[in-house]
């Protein structure tokens, strides 16, 4: 499957099928952030909820604490402390969460090496979606040299995408098997995550 870009500035993005079935359409509202589901009427939502007693404030809580006493077995699961500062820092608007994102995103960056096995194609893809809306819910508070860095790993595993084949992608009869799902939902949240970025071309979603 591929992510095919219209010209305008917020697509839209057709999904094909590797038979050439068109699967689904998405576009950009616009090219303001965040763009991955935390819109301003969402997190206007969030703030409110959380600053009530109530389940959504104990969920809040313990997600912050999460940020600071967990502690990931190997660089893959950084990404997940990663995803969530960002969305504290969204949230929040306090600056410490985005270093702690940061940092993490940093740790995780080891992750980014490939084998040619499904199952590490798809921690590659977890991975690069949870970066992907790291990326997007803190960027206004990253530095242009950090945004660059992480574009350039972006480009990479925009790359990557390109080149994974496999038959469970090939085989849409394949009930059993969630690689088409993940990875290409990975994939898509990417270039709609990076569409219009300096240095990150449109064709590049091709």
């Amino acid at each position: 499957m591929k992510a095919i870009v219209g010209l305008s500035n917020t697509g839209p993005f057709l999904l094909v099928s590797d038979d050439g079935n068109d699967i689904a359409t998405v576009k950009l509202a616009n090219l303001i952030r965040s763009r991955i589901v935390l819109t301003p009427i969402h997190l206007d939502f969030i703030r409110e909820k959380i600053n009530q007693s109530g389940h959504a404030q104990e969920v809040f809580k313990a997600l912050i604490k999460s940020i600071y006493t967990y502690q990931p077995d190997n660089s893959f699961n950084y990404c997940w402390p990663a995803r969530d500062a960002a969305l504290l820092y969204a949230i929040t608007r306090d600056i410490n969460y985005v270093h702690i994102a940061y940092s993490a995103l940093n740790a995780n960056r080891i992750n980014y090496t490939i084998y040619d096995q499904s199952a590490v194609k798809l921690r590659f893809s977890l991975s690069t979606m949870a970066r992907a809306q790291a990326f997007d819910w803190a960027y206004d508070a990253f530095t242009m040299q950090q945004r660059q860095k992480l574009i350039n790993d972006f480009q990479y595993a925009a790359s990557i995408f390109t080149s994974y084949s496999d038959d469970h992608s090939r085989n849409s009869n394949d009930k059993a098997s969630n690689w088409i799902g993940i990875v290409k939902s990975s994939e898509l949240i990417l270039h709609l995550t990076l569409y219009g970025e300096e240095g990150y071309p449109n064709d590049q979603a091709e």
